[in-house]
């Protein structure tokens, strides 16, 4: 993201998020994150939403990101969860 003013602006990475071998990278509300367009319907709070992650080796990868609060900082069912619809909070892979 890069700011524009008092405007976040968001982009695609062409080439992905490099996770390097036997180490975690964290998404979260205030770092790396996933903004999803165009979809059929609304996450409901509670609910899980699949999600394909393409790998350069591993290839597809379909896990279940928990939908949490929109004021979520950290995963749904963790004592730092706070209420309202945001996917997932924070959470870490480890590949």
């Amino acid at each position: 993201m890069q700011m524009k003013g008092d405007v976040m602006e968001m982009r695609a990475l062409p080439d992905g998020i490099p996770i390097p071998a036997g180490k975690t990278v964290t998404f979260s509300p205030n770092g790396l994150h996933l903004m999803f367009m165009k979809l059929n319907g609304a996450f409901v709070k509670g609910k899980t939403v699949p999600v394909t992650l393409t790998f350069a080796k591993a290839g597809k990868v379909t896990v279940e990101l928990a939908v949490g609060g929109i004021a979520a900082s950290a995963p749904p069912g963790t004592p730092a969860t706070a209420g309202g619809s945001m996917m997932g909070g924070s959470g870490g892979m480890k590949m």
